[in-house]
């Protein structure tokens, strides 16, 4: 994946799973978006797709699933926004 900063950080499918079950969906639920997000991901066969491009498949996929998490999801991401962190 391509940072916003412009550096590279190896695609993560755990760390989805991760911050959309911080969002409030379950571990189960977590790992079925993140697979699917991954999935589509690895369906591109880029090995440099931005982050901003992941987030958009997660904020998609979480709309689908649980529209509280996907709220607690965008906050979140314009507080990063907001502070100027990526």
């Amino acid at each position: 994946m391509v940072k916003r900063d412009g550096s590279r950080e190896r695609f993560e499918e755990k760390k989805i799973a991760k911050v959309v079950t911080a969002a409030g969906l379950t571990e189960e639920k977590g790992r079925a978006l993140a697979q699917k997000v991954a999935g589509e991901i690895y369906e591109l066969g880029q090995d440099a797709i931005p982050t901003k491009k992941v987030r958009e498949y997660v904020t998609r996929e979480l709309k689908k699933a649980d529209p509280y998490a996907f709220g607690l999801y965008v906050w979140y991401e314009r507080t990063k926004d907001h502070d100027g962190k990526a």
